[in-house]
């Protein structure tokens, strides 16, 4: 937690107002007063507040105002208050003795979400690099480590990008450039993918563009991009390993430790071995995946979630099986899908 100035504090909900993404959540304490904690960025990855301790309100804030919002921070015989003003029509302030940046990083690599159908393996992991590719642009390098650092360009390649996790592209979002195909083209060497390799080559001197990333992207959806997938993801569990895993209360971290320990208990009686959260039966495997809520804000009303991503392949491609969804690359024979709880995945097995 790093104490921040008051001119800090104001410039920081310019950016949250003007994004309009003002939010406040209190915490009262027993002095009477309220810790009042405002999100600057919250990801799967980053939780970032502004903290005003040891506040009070005169007003009322009111969330359903449409209205814009202002705010003017103003000091008074040594004490701070924030006025904020919702257009015209409210105006509250927040008087407080202190204001901190309160940020903490969070392991992320079990979090599965899953909007749009096919190809949920490469969703994942764009979804992943992207998070920390946000963490970095909002809050500098010093909150990645060095193994995010060296994936960041990947969300610079656009046939890497195309496997958006949400309905929308993420062109917009991010450019294209050659440190993004130089990144791709490292982890295929390492993987030693000399066909995407060759295609890279090409591709690095922008000849048919358009037709090559149309062929670069059918390509990874191909199980010959399974090496290069593997490797990508343990590069990503590593980097997202090395910090800790959200935590709650004592109450609440139980409660997720008994959902884990009983989607393990009833995945053996069905006959899977393995540890949470990997599991295998014959050519079948089950990676479970999880939905986190944020520590502050949401985690008294917001239920953890687990999901599963299931993975099949032909029986005479048995050794593919033990690679982590392999089923989800497209192959005649292959299956691969999401199930919301064990009982979707024996339904669509009996299929």
């Amino acid at each position: 937690m790093r104490r921040i100035t008051n001119e800090e504090l104001q410039g920081y909900l310019n950016e949250i107002i003007s994004c309009d993404a003002f939010e406040s959540h209190a915490q009262k304490k027993e002095c009477g007063r309220c810790d009042y904690y405002i999100p600057y960025m919250m990801n799967d990855a980053l939780e970032c507040f502004l903290l005003l301790q040891n506040g009070r309100m005169t007003g009322n804030y009111v969330q359903d105002i449409k209205e814009e919002m202002h705010v003017e921070l103003v000091t008074e015989k040594g004490d701070s208050a924030l006025i904020f003003r919702q257009g015209t029509t409210n105006v509250f302030t927040v008087w407080f003795e202190e204001a901190f940046q309160e940020l903490k990083c969070f392991r992320y690599d079990r979090i599965g979400h899953f909007w749009i159908e096919g190809q949920e393996h490469w969703r994942r992991l764009v979804y992943m690099i992207g998070t920390m590719h946000d963490k970095y642009n909002y809050m500098g390098d010093h909150v990645c480590n060095a193994e995010e650092l060296a994936l960041l360009p990947l969300m610079e390649f656009a046939p890497f990008r195309y496997f958006s996790p949400i309905h929308d592209s993420l062109d917009e979002y991010y450019k294209n450039s050659q440190s993004g195909v130089d990144c791709m083209r490292n982890l295929a060497f390492e993987a030693g993918d000399r066909t995407m390799m060759r295609m890279l080559s090409w591709y690095r001197l922008k000849i048919l563009k358009g037709i090559l990333d149309r062929r670069i992207i059918r390509m990874m959806m191909r199980p010959g991009r399974n090496a290069l997938y593997q490797l990508l993801f343990k590069k990503v569990e590593t980097a997202a390993g090395q910090y800790p895993e959200r935590s709650y209360s004592e109450t609440m971290d139980a409660k997720i430790q008994q959902m884990r320990d009983r989607a393990e208990l009833v995945l053996r009686e069905r006959g899977f071995s393995g540890v949470y959260p990997l599991f295998q039966k014959g050519t079948l495997q089950i990676l479970a995946m999880e939905e986190h809520p944020f520590t502050i804000m949401e985690y008294d009303h917001y239920d953890f979630k687990i999901q599963y991503m299931v993975s099949e392949v032909p029986k005479r491609k048995k050794k593919h099986a033990q690679l982590l969804n392999a089923g989800f690359f497209k192959r005649k024979g292959n299956r691969s899908w999401i199930a919301r709880d064990v009982e979707g995945i024996e339904k669509r097995v009996s299929c």
